[in-house]
C-alpha cells in the first residue's frame, strides 16, 4: 500500500511544476511569436517612408524570407538536433550570448563584476 502523505505530496508538486512549464512556454512563445509577428507591423510605415517601399513589398519580403530560411535551415537544424541533442547543440550559443552580455558594448556588467566580485 502506498502512503497517503507521499501520494498527496507528489501529486501537488507535480501540478505546481506543470503550471510553471505552461507559464514558461506561454511567455516564450509570446516573446518569439508575438513580438516577431505582431510587433513588426509597427515599423512598416517607417520602412515604407524611409526606403520608399510599399506595404505589399515589405510584407511579401518578410513572408518570403521566412519561407526560404525555414525551408533551407529547418531540415538541417532538425537533423542536427536529432543527431547531437538540443543541449549539446545550443551550448555554443549560450556561451556566446553570455559573453556578449558580459563583454559586449554595455560595460555596466563589467563594472558591476569588478565592484561586486
Amino acid at each position: 500500500m502506498t502512503d497517503t502523505k507521499t501520494t498527496l505530496f507528489t501529486e501537488s508538486s507535480k501540478g505546481s511544476s506543470e503550471t510553471y512549464v505552461v507559464v514558461t512556454a506561454f511567455l516564450s512563445l509570446f516573446a518569439i511569436v508575438g513580438i516577431a509577428y505582431y510587433g513588426l507591423p509597427f515599423f512598416f510605415d517607417f520602412m515604407a517612408k524611409d526606403f520608399g517601399w510599399t506595404r505589399t513589398t515589405i510584407t511579401s519580403g518578410n513572408a518570403l524570407g521566412k519561407l526560404l530560411i525555414g525551408s533551407l535551415f529547418g531540415f538541417i537544424t532538425g537533423w542536427l538536433i536529432d543527431r547531437y541533442g538540443p543541449r549539446r547543440l545550443s551550448a555554443p550559443y549560450r556561451k556566446m550570448t553570455t559573453g556578449s552580455k558580459v563583454f559586449g558594448g554595455n560595460t555596466g556588467m563589467i563594472k558591476w563584476l569588478m565592484v561586486n566580485g
